[in-house]
């Protein structure tokens, strides 16, 4: 993350959760894991695997033959509910979310290479409460979301050494559709809840650096998708 990011990103929670219910509903805050990795597009493929040269460099020639591994990274924010109908509440929400991938080989060599993305993350969705009579309520909720890049880097780890640098090649920016489904406890104090999301990132998140060689006419995309499980609690 740049510097004083980390500050800014924790005085827009506090600013969030302290603004008065009456004006934007119900706040409350969400934490949990994500899976996430890259989709590349067809125009990349190689024999068995993606070509990642064109936005991650030549240090990942020797390890993309492996597809990549999705990675796990941290998903913390604030969300406000506000109630539409008996059905539906309307929930914009903002987070710090950790993407990326990891790619690694034993054979002769003792490589890893993670891609670690951080972004500010801002769902703007649509909840469906579904009418069951359960002490557990569940909903469906969908919309889009878009993302602002706070910080791109990769470490590369040779057996007992390791190198992290920043990496030029990932967009400024995603942004795509978000679907969850989600159960709260209304019925406990500060309504717990748990919930499972999946985003699928519709924009190219990586670019090719000026400095790389041009190895395609046309180096294709890579889109971001990730698998979320979120606990937390809404204020009532």
């Amino acid at each position: 993350m740049q510097p004083g990011f980390e500050k800014l990103f924790v005085n827009i929670l506090l600013l969030i959760l302290v603004v008065p219910n009456v004006v934007f509903g119900q706040p409350g805050i969400k934490v949990g894991v994500a899976l996430s990795g890259y989709q590349p597009s067809q125009s990349l493929q190689i024999v068995g695997s993606h070509d990642y040269r064109p936005f991650l460099g030549y240090e990942i020639e020797w390890l993309q033959d492996d597809e990549g591994s999705p990675d796990i990274g941290l998903q913390l924010g604030v969300f406000y509910t506000v109630t539409i109908s008996k059905y539906f509440d309307f929930q914009p929400e903002i987070y710090y979310s950790q993407r990326g991938i990891h790619f690694y080989k034993t054979k002769l060599y003792n490589i890893s290479y993670n891609l670690n993305v951080a972004y500010l993350e801002m769902p703007i969705l649509f909840k469906y409460k579904i009418p069951f009579d359960w002490a557990v309520a569940p909903g469906l909720q969908a919309g889009p979301y878009f993302s602002l890049t706070l910080s791109s880097k990769r470490t590369l780890d040779f057996g007992d050494e390791s190198d992290t640098k920043s990496v030029d090649g990932v967009n400024n920016y995603d942004y795509g559709l978000l679907f969850a489904l989600n159960f709260e406890f209304p019925e406990l104090l500060a309504s717990p809840l748990l919930e499972l999301r999946f985003n699928w990132g519709l924009a190219n998140t990586m670019r090719q650096p000026e400095e790389y060689t041009n190895l395609y006419e046309d180096p294709g995309t890579i889109k971001l998708y990730a698998l979320t499980l979120l606990t937390g609690f809404r204020i009532l």
